[in-house]
């Protein structure tokens, strides 16, 4: 009678938090795997920024370097 039933809502009642559970852990696991592959989306942007700041820099510092030859240049034909 009414204590089997009593045992049964409580199981039916414990199996649905258990499934809600369930989802939260895998609601929560999806947006920690979001998570990282946005961070790891970031590290790649940042190594690409570096890498093209890198390469403007040597291009400017051989520029520069040129620039100083062709002066040096310049004042010895003056001389």
């Amino acid at each position: 009678g009414r204590g089997i039933r009593s045992i049964t809502a409580l199981f039916e009642n414990l199996a649905k938090e258990n499934e809600e559970e369930k989802q939260l852990q895998e609601e929560r696991a999806r947006r920690h795997t979001k998570e990282e592959q946005e961070i790891e989306e970031g590290r790649r942007m940042a190594e690409r920024d570096i890498g093209t700041f890198q390469a403007q820099v040597l291009q400017r510092t051989q520029a520069v370097e040129n620039n100083a030859k062709d002066l040096k240049k310049a004042i010895k034909s003056i001389k």
